[in-house]
């Protein structure tokens, strides 16, 4: 488009003012970011204003307030006193899934080290992946290939195994970076024509499910996905997108009730992906549904669950009256009723 301006410039489509309020804007920003005070940045000092304690701490406190609590029949949250001995099963327990565009963390930490780290010697932790995601390909290649079921029937068998020794189960589902990708080309594409986990998770979590040990299902994910039926059968279920380098150490905390999963879902998760609509253009009608599925979401836009209960006051307005352009305060008293 910049080609152009000049002849838009002469033809007057555009003016010079225009065009050097939209340039300012630009330069603006760049010279609050420090683009102009040095032509080029020192790795120690990026480093430490961006590896610090601080900075770390920073991170965790997102990932933390960014999980979301979707199930609990009360398993949650899990007490090490309780334990003797924890199976975290699942393909993405052990990598620390950052998401796309993420960088090079320094410290990150996947969800099975965060539950190491956590429990320490005081719980014996197993691990087992139950599953590969991916023959071939990853966030940047321009071909993926999913890891074929014969190929992973060993591992499920293997995870089964491994879980049959625990008293509980962490199964860590989701997907990767290679799944949740943008598509910028006809040979590098990131759609998806299902909402369904990918790569014989379903078979790993019937599996793990059929022990009878009690289960709390993770995901860590940066796409939509559809686990009906591992919500009816899991004990607990949190939403936990991709948290970044801090992500397990926060869902420890979060699972072993060090903090509250206080989050909400920022986004409505269908029951199939027949219910995400193509267009938006349709008037409001009550005539509306499926005939053979529920017309509810699984989960609504705000969802989430917490360990605590709360008790909110009735609220109260700064003003009962509202003038043209004025603002009204509305205060309302939140109470913590709960235990945590």
């Amino acid at each position: 488009a910049f080609k152009h301006l000049p002849q838009a410039l002469a033809e007057g489509k555009v003016t010079m003012s225009e065009i050097n309020a939209a340039v300012a804007g630009v330069l603006r920003l760049k010279f609050l970011s420090g683009i102009f005070d040095h032509p080029f940045a020192k790795l120690s000092y990026a480093d430490k204003i961006t590896d610090d304690a601080h900075a770390r701490a920073v991170a965790l406190q997102a990932a933390r307030e960014a999980i979301v609590l979707l199930k609990n029949n009360g398993t949650l949250p899990l007490r090490i006193k309780r334990l003797r001995t924890l199976a975290v099963i699942g393909p993405n327990a052990a990598p620390a899934r950052l998401g796309n565009y993420s960088g090079i963390p320094s410290h990150p930490i996947s969800v099975l080290q965060g539950i190491r780290n956590f429990v320490g010697k005081r719980v014996h932790v197993l691990y087992a992946p139950g599953v590969k995601l991916l023959a071939y390909g990853n966030a940047n290649s321009n071909r993926e290939v999913l890891e074929p079921s014969e190929k992973n029937l060993p591992r499920i068998r293997q995870a089964v195994a491994v879980a049959r020794r625990a008293n509980a189960v962490v199964l860590v589902l989701g997907a990767s970076t290679a799944l949740c990708r943008e598509g910028w080309a006809t040979d590098h594409l990131g759609d998806r024509d299902s909402l369904k986990l990918v790569a014989d998770q379903n078979r790993l979590a019937r599996a793990i499910f059929a022990l009878g040990k009690p289960v709390v299902t993770v995901l860590i994910n940066g796409c939509p996905v559809t686990v009906n039926r591992i919500l009816k059968k899991t004990d607990a279920l949190i939403e936990g997108w991709d948290l970044g380098q801090e992500g397990g150490t926060a869902m420890a905390d979060v699972l072993f009730g060090k903090t509250d999963p206080g989050g909400k879902l920022p986004v409505t998760i269908p029951r199939s992906v027949g219910m995400v609509r193509y267009n938006y253009d349709e008037e409001p009608s009550a005539h509306r549904g499926y005939l053979f599925a529920n017309n509810s979401p699984l989960f609504p836009f705000g969802y989430g669950l917490s360990y605590t209960t709360f008790r909110i006051g009735a609220p109260h307005l700064s003003s009962p009256t509202l003038a043209p352009g004025g603002a009204v305060t509305v205060t309302v008293n939140v109470r913590n009723t709960g235990k945590v």
